[in-house]
């Protein structure tokens, strides 16, 4: 009697849908950690202006920053629950709970 387990070629040790959250997963946390990177750079904690060069922009400039460097964090973290969404849909599959 089949168990309906169809893995994505020989070898594999999970279901093809076992497989494809995790895949979901690592694209997820690959998206937020570019988003990380990139809202870095707008509160300049890296990147060219971090330092004197920083130092020098107008109050507006640095206003700007922290909103762009605070909603890139925010949609990080909506990356990483997208994550960590597909790791539990990927444990639930592989325990069948």
């Amino acid at each position: 009697m089949s168990t309906g387990f169809i893995s994505s070629g020989p070898g594999c040790l999970v279901s093809c849908s076992v497989e494809d959250q995790i895949a979901n997963a690592k694209s997820s946390a690959e998206a937020a950690l570019r988003v990380i990177e990139n809202a870095q750079n707008a509160l300049q904690v890296v990147g060219p202006l971090r330092g004197l060069a920083g130092a020098r922009l107008s109050p507006r400039e640095r206003h700007i920053g922290l909103e762009v460097g605070h909603g890139r964090l925010e949609i990080a973290v909506e990356s990483l629950e997208e994550a960590l969404d597909a790791l539990h849909i990927a444990i639930s599959l592989m325990t069948g709970r």
